[in-house]
């Protein structure tokens, strides 16, 4: 009987550890990106770069978080976001859960 052979795809992401079948990161996980990005005060360029989104999805995202109250606009500087106490708290707990699953 001839040993089964898998692709050399299978094997790097078997290797790589890759969260999915496709690569792509889970909403939650880029989530934790923006929030860790926004733990000091951060404009979008950057949040953009530290989470590796894109700037039309960094968008929607950050639409998103503040309107749940995870981050929000550092005083009267539109350009700079910041993490809530809310979100710090998603954060904590969302780093809990990935250490259990490890």
């Amino acid at each position: 009987m001839r040993p089964s052979r898998i692709s050399w795809r299978a094997e790097i992401s078997m290797m790589v550890a890759l969260p999915n079948v496709r690569g792509r990161r889970s909403r939650m996980e880029i989530i934790a990106k923006i929030l860790e990005a926004c733990l000091a005060p951060a404009r979008r360029t950057h949040i953009m770069y530290k989470s590796y989104i894109d700037f039309r999805c960094l968008n929607r995202y950050v639409s998103l978080l503040e309107g749940k109250g995870l981050i929000k606009v550092l005083g009267n500087d539109p350009t700079l976001y910041v993490i809530t106490e809310k979100g710090r708290e998603f954060l904590r707990k969302y780093q809990e859960v990935k250490k259990i699953l490890g």
